[in-house]
Order: structure tokens, then C-alpha cells, then sequence
């Protein structure tokens, strides 16, 4: 079955997503980390800076 994704935000329906692997690891400072995942949350740049 598809789900819209914008009906889900609207209904307040959390989607997660949990790989396998962590690919970015080795590539990603612990900074660099923090930052992604922030605005993976929807955390603004400016709140991050502070």
C-alpha cells in the first residue's frame, strides 16, 4: 500500500529509517555527524551555529 508522506506530517505520523550499515561513519567528522542529523530533524542552521 503507498502512503503520501505529506498526508503523514499532516496526520503527525512519524516515518523512521534504520539501516544496516552505517555508511557515513567513515566519512563524517563527529561534528559533521551532529550537523546532519540535526538537520535531519528539522533543526535550523542558526539553532545549530548557537
Amino acid at each position: 500500500r503507498m502512503v503520501d508522506i505529506i498526508d503523514c506530517r499532516r496526520e503527525g505520523v512519524n516515518i523512521g529509517y534504520c539501516p544496516q550499515v552505517d555508511a557515513l561513519d567513515d566519512l563524517l567528522t563527529g561534528e559533521e555527524h551532529l550537523y546532519f542529523y540535526a538537520r535531519i530533524r528539522g533543526i535550523s542552521k542558526r539553532e545549530i551555529d548557537q
